[in-house]
């Protein structure tokens, strides 16, 4: 069964921060909301890199093959606390600045109280973790030396942000694919890299490294309106933008998304900013946002000492469950049934990624499993996170973990659920990935006894190393959530350590745009009508069932016939803000 998602078009409490304040799109995903809350979130007990790609510039009237480096001159950044560079040395291709890797900076670790942009006017520049303790890496020396070689035999980064990708299959790219997928977990790494531009980029898949089990793969939400509304008005993933999944073996990617829009430090000036005019979207820019993010929630962890929560499964499982659903989510292909063997969306991942949401996760606290005594403590909330394992023996208790939610589900709101485990790999040499362990997450109805009374939903994905539930509920009920072992574990590997977050609810910003707004254009009108229309047509001359991405699916239920002209006869000439 298709979940109907609320479609609203207001803005999340994150836009209580100042208009002021850029950049823009850093409101909509909570940021400014978290770290208004608590000004000591600034990244200080934190180690970010980030991994740039050397691009081709004319410098000094020469082509230069070694434009990576961000412009720490800029004076947003000359405050950056910098650890060390690592690229090959070349006095041919001297060392220069980019725009690219300037804006990530800055989206970063930027900081300045009084910028401004001609079109804009006036604003403070504020990154994520300003105070984050800083480390570059050209992406060549980073492959060759760092993930292949071993140089630093310990990777001390809490955190890395990855902006660049590729599709190549060769030998080589498999290799390194594997080396930094294995560097995520035998380094206890967090790393974030963008899924790929989609279709209007050479790339039509989900890019390598972000394709990786352990690698948080980062697709780009779309910017609406036009500038400067498309900084702050946000919706779902387009095609021509952001890559979709699933990746090559079926598995889902991305796992979340962040706004593709940037406004940032120029690398060619130490006091001017740079922002596209057009509201195009790039996971270059979203990908350091679910890196910031992360590195956010490691460094409240830390400062209030959670023990077991900064272990990147964990911080994965935060980021992902507190995500927010935007219009048209729906686990894996478009269809009428609620795919349970497929966890995630292939445009969106779990959502929007929500700093704030995933910070009231972690603040609740680490949760006891197979545990009765909270169950109706009117003082615990259905918010938390847990640190665990199971094994694989089925006669074993250990090999199921039961979770007991404290308070019943109230009605018509949502339960949501994220399961995240490493895949294993060989810690060196040509990294052989081990056979997946597979774990599984089920949501169980409970009776007034605590007895386990009837499965209520199920995520059993055999090929993904995550586990995601998105559980309407129409009335009131208590609720246990399950996880199991299966199968008889990996070589060695008699149990599995997993990170869990789980919440419940009524809130889901569903982003700026109307559900009926099928061109996008901030008004529901005849243009969408005539879209609509021609797809239903072509619906009912099409034998096959539908397994791909229509937007014009409007009351979000696998099918495209008459119910949707309805739900756009709702919405007729409905006006968005931003428009």
């Amino acid at each position: 069964m298709l979940l109907p998602l609320v479609w609203t078009a207001w803005l999340p409490a994150s836009a209580m921060a100042e208009e002021s304040v850029q950049p823009r799109c850093l409101t909509a995903v909570g940021v400014y909301q978290l770290t208004d809350f608590d000004p000591k979130l600034t990244g200080r007990t934190v180690r970010v890199a980030m991994v740039e790609l050397s691009q081709s510039i004319m410098f000094d009237n020469e082509l230069s093959d070694y434009a990576f480096m961000p412009n720490f001159e800029h004076r947003s950044l000359t405050h950056v606390n910098l650890g060390d560079l690592y690229c090959y040395q070349n006095p041919h291709h001297p060392i220069v600045c980019s725009d690219h890797a300037t804006m990530i900076a800055g989206t970063l670790f930027g900081r300045d109280t009084s910028a401004g942009l001609a079109d804009l006017g006036a604003f403070e520049y504020r990154g994520i973790v300003p105070d984050a303790l800083v480390e570059v890496f050209e992406t060549n020396w980073f492959i060759y030396k760092q993930v292949l070689a071993g140089v630093r035999e310990s990777f001390d980064n809490d955190v890395i942000s990855i902006s660049w990708g590729t599709d190549a299959s060769d030998a080589i790219t498999a290799w390194w694919q594997r080396g930094i997928d294995a560097m995520a977990q035998h380094q206890g790494v967090v790393i974030a890299a963008g899924c790929g531009n989609g279709s209007d980029d050479e790339f039509t898949s989900i890019s390598k490294p972000s394709w990786g089990y352990n690698v948080i793969s980062v697709g780009a939400a779309s910017g609406l309106g036009d500038f400067p509304d498309f900084l702050q008005y946000i919706g779902p993933p387009i095609m021509t933008c952001s890559s979709f999944g699933p990746t090559d073996d079926g598995r889902c990617k991305p796992d979340i998304i962040a706004p593709g829009i940037c406004l940032g430090p120029s690398g060619y000036s130490d006091e001017t900013y740079n922002c596209e005019m057009t509201a195009v979207s790039y996971s270059s820019f979203a990908a350091p946002q679910i890196a910031g993010i992360a590195a956010l929630l490691i460094d409240a962890v830390r400062q209030n000492d959670i023990a077991h929560a900064d272990d990147p499964r964990v911080i994965k499982a935060l980021l992902l469950n507190g995500a927010n659903k935007l219009i048209g989510w729906h686990k894996g292909n478009c269809g009428p049934r609620d795919d349970h063997e497929v966890p995630l969306d292939y445009q969106q991942g779990a959502g929007l990624v929500n700093a704030w949401n995933s910070y009231r996760h972690l603040i609740a606290g680490r949760y006891d499993p197979n545990d009765l005594s909270d169950l109706g403590d009117p003082n615990d909330a259905n918010h938390g996170w847990d640190w665990g394992w199971v094994n694989f023996d089925p006669n074993d208790p250990d090999s199921q973990r039961i979770y007991y939610m404290p308070q019943p589900l109230e009605p018509h709101s949502y339960f949501k659920a994220t399961l995240c485990w490493y895949r294993h790999y060989q810690p060196q040499g040509i990294f052989e990935p081990l056979p997946l362990n597979v774990l599984t997450l089920e949501l169980w109805s409970v009776d007034q006894q605590g007895n386990l009374s009837a499965k209520l939903d199920y995520s059993d994905s055999t090929c993904d190393n995550l586990q995601h539930i998105y559980y309407y509920s129409p009335q009131a009920q208590s609720v246990a959530l399950i996880v199991n072992g299966i199968g008889s574990g990996v070589g060695d590997i008699s149990y599995e350590p997993y990170g869990l977050a789980y919440c419940s609810g009524q809130d889901n910003w569903s982003g700026d745009l109307f559900s009926a707004d099928l061109d996008a254009d901030g008004l529901v009108g005849v243009n969408d009508l005539l879209q609509l229309i021609y797809k239903i047509l072509w619906a009912q001359n099409n034998k096959h069932p539908i397994e791909e991405y229509f937007r014009e699916d409007i009351n979000a239920d696998g099918q495209i016939n008459g119910l949707d002209l309805s739900k756009l006869a709702e919405q007729w000439q409905w006006r968005s803000i931003w428009n």
